[in-house]
């Protein structure tokens, strides 16, 4: 039988109020891309407003609701956090947390990741980022990166809740520590020093 197609939807978070140490936080969601056609329609059900679901504009029975439909995926959570971040040298924990979770993608067998689109300038860092990752064999063709809006895409919403659920857990929230519990078999954290 051969392996499942695995896609990646990966966004970004910053956590540097109410944290021991600045962290850079990047990670998502992995999953099967033939079965996520209901995950999108959830998620675009629980929109509130604006043109995605995002973290910080969720009150908390919202980010329950959400959470909770994230939680009956059958998806892989995996962040990687580096910390502690120098708040003037976030592209470089960006490319450090780019590194370990390409990576960590090739070895569960990835084959498309989907970045949450940024400035065209920023997106190119990131493309040189994964060039200098093949070059140096740390990752092989099979695996392919893409930007996309997240007004297009809402995978990219739930890899938003995740980060925003995982920033709120180093934070010592104790609502998201509850939830956190109920993603523990799913969620793979990988810490990365600065």
């Amino acid at each position: 039988m051969p392996a499942p197609i695995l896609h990646a939807w990966i966004d970004e978070s910053m956590r540097t109020v109410g944290v021991p140490r600045p962290s850079y936080l990047l990670g998502g969601l992995l999953a099967d891309p033939g079965r996520c056609d209901p995950y999108r329609a959830a998620l675009a059900r629980l929109r509130t407003s604006g043109v995605k679901l995002h973290w910080r504009e969720l009150d908390a029975r919202h980010r329950r609701r959400a959470l909770d439909a994230v939680a009956h995926f059958d998806a892989e959570i995996l962040i990687v956090i580096a910390s502690p971040m120098d708040h003037r040298k976030q592209e470089r924990a960006r490319s450090v947390c780019l590194e370990r979770l390409a990576w960590e993608l090739q070895r569960r067998g990835v084959s498309l990741a989907h970045l949450e689109a940024r400035t065209t300038s920023l997106m190119l860092k990131d493309d040189r980022t994964v060039d200098r990752l093949r070059r140096r064999g740390l990752i092989t063709p099979s695996l392919r990166f893409e930007h996309r809006q997240p007004h297009s895409e809402p995978m990219l919403w739930a890899a938003d809740l995740v980060l925003g659920l995982i920033a709120a857990t180093l934070a010592g929230e104790e609502q998201a520590g509850d939830a956190m519990r109920r993603l523990a078999d799913v969620a793979s954290v990988v810490h990365v020093d600065l």
